[in-house]
């Protein structure tokens, strides 16, 4: 019983020593002795175990962070975060705010795929999962490959090239470079007559806690030009914050 005791009481006090250090980002053993009111002998032991086992680092001006080891827990908690689960709740506001169907969608090799889809009456929409659009022909592939490097691009359409589907289809590397800039300037993607003659949709990427681009969220709309065009800020504005809440949920800015 007194192991246990004991046991607990360090641990206890570990936690009081860790919970200083990250409510000030960095600590010296003087400050930490002040705030926890342990003794010198203890915090300089506990430190040093901290340390040790990778919980706390010891920077080169003699204070104290976070170490290794909680950014190694939390990615691994990141990491098993189901996707879909939770962007399912943000498609829902973002469909009942525009009443519009709203996607997560990725990117698997050549083609976007929809993984979720809620329609505007907040039923999920069983027919569109599994539908799949090439990369260069929808918002989805452009919001996403926006994020690529210009050598990733080159390489990925050197290989394949592109296919005309539609009146606006992109057909040159030079025409997708420089919509993919815009893309990149305007935080989103549209796609009008790319694939087909149907709906206009707007994609916005969303990442995660590595910052790399892990999918999109697209609302499909069945406006026709004039009317996309005077609902553009409304709908790119409630896109853009559902993206980037599924991205803070992921681990975005996580750092």
């Amino acid at each position: 019983m007194q192991f246990k005791t004991t046991s607990v009481q360090v641990l206890d006090r570990a936690a009081m020593i860790i919970d200083v250090v990250s409510s000030r980002l960095q600590a010296t053993k003087q400050e930490l002795v002040a705030e926890t009111g342990l003794n010198v002998t203890t915090v300089y032991r506990l430190l040093a175990s901290l340390c040790e086992h990778g919980f706390l680092r010891k920077n080169e001006d003699n204070t104290y962070s976070i170490g290794w080891k909680f950014y190694t827990l939390a990615s691994v908690q990141i990491d098993n975060l189901d996707f879909i689960t939770l962007a399912l709740p943000i498609l829902r506001t973002l469909a009942k705010e525009l009443s519009l169907q709203a996607m997560l969608c990725v990117l698997n090799q050549r083609e976007c795929t929809a993984v979720a889809a809620i329609d505007a009456d907040q039923k999920i929409n069983i027919s569109a999962l599994g539908m799949t659009l090439p990369d260069y022909a929808c918002a989805v592939g452009k919001a996403i490959l926006a994020q690529f490097s210009e050598e990733e691009i080159i390489s990925r359409f050197r290989s394949s090239p592109f296919e005309v589907l539609c009146d606006n289809t992109i057909v040159t590397l030079g025409d997708m470079k420089k919509e993919l800039a815009k893309v990149r300037s305007q935080g989103f993607a549209v796609s009008n007559r790319e694939y087909t003659v149907g709906p206009i949709c707007l994609a916005v990427p969303v990442f995660n806690y590595r910052l790399d681009v892990i999918g999109a969220i697209c609302v499909r709309t069945e406006y026709d030009e004039e009317t996309f065009r005077r609902e553009l800020d409304n709908i790119s504005a409630h896109s853009v914050r559902a993206a980037m809440e599924l991205s803070q949920k992921m681990g975005y800015f996580l750092q």
